[in-house]
């Protein structure tokens, strides 16, 4: 049995694997905790969505980040300069 929460192990879960369905990540959670309960999975999920931790993408998809809409390049130029 391992001490660390299942929230935690959660958002580690979805850090080094990216957008994960809900379905993955109790399986993941079983692996270290036998017996937890999906609903609880869902409610540790709902609480790091709360607290900004997530985002919920839908379809039981859950990410670190969510998508920058306003974003319209991902390349960066921190060095440029304008003549």
């Amino acid at each position: 049995m391992t001490d660390i929460s299942i929230r935690t192990m959660l958002l580690e879960f979805v850090d080094a694997n990216g957008a994960s369905h809900i379905r993955e990540m109790h399986i993941e959670i079983l692996r270290q905790r036998p017996d937890t309960p999906e609903h609880t999975i869902r409610a540790r999920l709902s609480e790091a969505v709360s607290d900004g931790l997530l985002d919920r993408l839908g379809d039981g998809f859950y990410d670190v980040y969510a998508e920058d809409e306003g974003m319209t390049s991902v390349v960066s130029y921190p060095n440029r300069m304008t003549l």
